[in-house]
């Protein structure tokens, strides 16, 4: 069969990496039928309706996750199916119907729709990194991540990483559900995704990555609208990584509270995201503070992380005061971040 007779379906099309699919599709002379949750929103289907071959191949068709045959259309006389429809963000007021459940249930309904459809020969899948990072095993150099890792749900959950959770909970059900009915499944975990937008709104990975060099309101805005800001407030461009970066913030001061660190659980990277933030720029900030004659005394915003975890035991008659310190090698065998314990 040639590829001119052949119809491929993209879920969740008006997203970052199904945009791109169909413009390649099109591109190589596939028909398209493609899933967006409005079709009469110009934000969601514009810039497909404008790609190369649209006019001619590309099926736009109203689709929800959360409808169980929802997809039955959709995927109906296909040969292939794209899966990429998922929520993608970490502020949620409902982590459980706005994260999880279209994640999970969504996957299940895609594969059950694709189920009936005897003409799709493989099933392609976009997970995450998110589904094999976070189990608690070491990931040293000489480590290979492969198939039979997987994030524990349990450890997510007490880290509150509700979006790795839906990546994790949504491939591990798919595996599951196509044991046994004969669909070829394909599954891809991306990490950070960027390059050249067709959709006209940021990705969240552009969104994270443009937030780092760019002046991000959200962390301005509440600090002008305060009272006397507008006389009284100078905000000042720091950086914790680099010496003398604070010279001129607390230069003149009297005093300095220094409460900048990182403050997150799940990261790739340990030592480059939040050890050397807190440690490297505690001492930058005090480097900076020892060339200022002004400033009478500097408070340090450290944690009771700090002195808890030395594996001395806690119980109710034990005083914990300035001479209990966390055991680095104890927090290490725990993975628990030991930066708290090294800047203080």
């Amino acid at each position: 069969m040639s590829v001119a007779t052949k119809t491929v379906c993209v879920t969740g099309a008006s997203g970052y990496i199904a945009s791109w699919l169909v413009k390649f599709l099109l591109q190589r002379g596939y028909t398209v039928k493609a899933s967006v949750r409005d079709t009469n929103d110009p934000k969601r289907t514009q810039h497909l309706l404008a790609l190369g071959g649209a006019k001619e191949r590309l099926h736009l068709i109203k689709a929800n996750l959360m409808e169980e045959g929802s997809f039955d259309a959709v995927v109906d006389g296909c040969d292939g199916v794209f899966h990429t429809a998922s929520p993608f963000y970490h502020a949620t007021s409902d982590t459980q119907a706005e994260l999880i459940d279209p994640a999970l249930k969504g996957t299940l309904n895609v594969l059950g729709s694709c189920a009936k459809s005897p003409s799709i020969k493989r099933v392609v899948l976009t997970s995450s990194i998110a589904a094999v990072a976070y189990n608690g095993k070491p990931r040293t150099p000489e480590v290979v991540v492969d198939e039979t890792w997987w994030s524990n749900p349990e450890v997510l959950k007490q880290m509150q990483q509700w979006y790795v959770l839906s990546k994790t909970l949504a491939e591990d059900a798919a595996w599951k559900f196509v044991k046994d009915r004969g669909i070829d499944l394909v599954t891809i975990n991306p990490a950070m995704v960027i390059g050249p937008l067709l959709q006209p709104t940021l990705n969240t990975s552009a969104a994270a990555i443009l937030s780092l060099i760019n002046d991000d309101p959200k962390r301005t805005q509440h600090l002008l609208a305060l009272d006397g800001a507008k006389e009284r407030l100078h905000l000042i461009k720091a950086n914790l990584m680099e010496e003398g970066s604070f010279d001129a913030v607390v230069d003149g001061c009297d005093g300095v509270f220094h409460t900048a660190s990182p403050s997150y659980y799940a990261t790739a990277d340990p030592q480059a995201e939040l050890i050397d933030p807190a440690l490297k720029g505690t001492l930058n900030v005090l480097g900076s503070c020892a060339k200022s004659p002004s400033i009478k005394r500097v408070v340090l915003t450290s944690s009771i992380a700090a002195v808890a975890y030395n594996g001395k035991p806690r119980t109710p008659e034990v005083i914990v005061d300035e001479t209990w310190w966390s055991n680095p090698e104890v927090l290490k065998q725990m993975q628990v971040s030991v930066l708290r314990f090294l800047f203080e």
